[in-house]
């Protein structure tokens, strides 16, 4: 017997076509994608569109995204979030493309809603960094490039690791059976003296470190003084940490790191997991990567994580300016997943522009995957 998708036994599904997402339709968008298995309620992505759009202080022409429409319902849909951005040296607005799901019967035209975000951000640079195995080789082959970074290793990122409750995370780690716990007991200790020696012995005493849950005028200073260190890098105004720390799900920590009560640094953090156990750095912008003050910015990140019960606290090294302190000062380094953060800045004369690794600093606050 013959096995058909049950549409065909009804003839072709209907003709599906894009359309700009307007914001009547939040309610029936939101519907749509709380429909998907193991996804957020439809309040949860109202949310995220007032916060992706309404709040957002990047003002921008173009659509919030794309909507494939079939008889006149929703069947699929791709986001642009706005972000504030700075390309080589310039004030400009870039777009992350977010939350690419089509309904089955209609996935043989999901690249329609690709090509129109495409299209739609000419002349701007659109990342994706959450794309899956199969849609990676799709990306290259419309014209997306991995993100540039300035590090070593052209594979693998390399993460400092510092324990926040090393015997919890040891035993953890080992199965959490009882001969794991008392291992833990015992080496826990030992751990967290080790990794409190290194951290005391790397200068972090001139610098102090506080969190911060409201954006004041300084860290607008601090932008306009340290811009100039990356030419191409996110836009760090107070505006812009304001809104990104603001996210739905209260989960972002904005920390500042000061020297003699000035503003040298700012680091965001992400309290994560379902036990929400890992606090990771997810931004460090801290003046000339001063190795003092990246390392007492990594153990002000172990006082809070303290703080708030997390075990864990990861600091991916975005750069190599950024990863020799922290290798110095974490308890361990390792390697994280394959890069799969993507690029594509295209011009509507479809000229292709390329970004210098040796002028981009970009982190975890690009692209969509700390939105969620």
């Amino acid at each position: 017997m013959e096995l058909r998708p049950s549409y065909l036994a009804h003839g072709s599904p209907p003709i599906a076509h894009t359309a700009p997402v307007q914001p009547e339709r939040y309610p029936e968008l939101a519907e749509f994608l709380a429909s998907f298995e193991d996804d957020e309620s439809p309040s949860d992505w109202l949310a995220l569109f007032q916060h992706w759009w309404d709040r957002n202080p990047a003002a921008s022409k173009v659509p919030h995204g794309w909507v494939l429409e079939a008889d006149g319902r929703i069947v699929g849909f791709l986001g642009l979030i706005p972000v504030r951005f700075q390309l080589q040296g310039e004030s400009t607005v870039a777009f992350s493309g977010t939350t690419w799901r089509v309904c089955e019967e209609h996935r043989a035209h999901s690249l329609r809603l690709m090509y129109a975000a495409i299209q739609g951000t000419e002349d701007h640079v659109l990342f994706n960094s959450t794309p899956i195995p199969q849609v990676r080789p799709i990306l290259q082959r419309l014209g997306f490039s991995l993100i540039p970074r300035d590090l070593s290793s052209a594979e693998h990122m390399p993460a400092g690791l510092l324990l926040a409750n090393p015997s919890s995370a040891i035993a953890r780690r080992l199965g959490g059976s009882v001969p794991a716990r008392a291992l833990s007991t015992v080496a826990g200790p030992w751990v967290g003296w080790y990794q409190g020696a290194k951290l005391r012995f790397s200068g972090r005493d001139r610098f102090e470190v506080e969190r911060i849950d409201s954006v004041g005028d300084e860290f607008d200073r601090l932008w306009e003084r340290d811009r100039a260190r990356w030419p191409t890098t996110m836009d760090r105004s107070r505006a812009s940490l304001d809104w990104y720390c603001n996210a739905p799900g209260g989960d972002k920590v904005l920390v500042a790191v000061r020297r003699d009560g000035e503003l040298v640094g700012s680091v965001i953090y992400w309290l994560r997991g379902e036990d929400r156990r890992l606090f990771e750095c997810v931004d460090m912008w801290v003046g000339d990567s001063d190795p003092a003050a990246v390392c007492a910015a990594a153990a002000g990140g172990l006082g809070i994580a303290r703080s708030l019960g997390a075990e864990v606290v990861l600091f991916p090294c975005f750069s190599d300016s950024l990863g020799k302190p922290l290798s110095r000062a974490c308890l361990t380094t390792i390697e994280l997943n394959e890069r799969c953060d993507f690029y594509r800045w295209g011009s509507a004369d479809r000229t292709m522009h390329t970004l210098s690794a040796d002028e981009t600093f970009l982190t975890d606050t690009v692209g969509d995957n700390t939105f969620f």
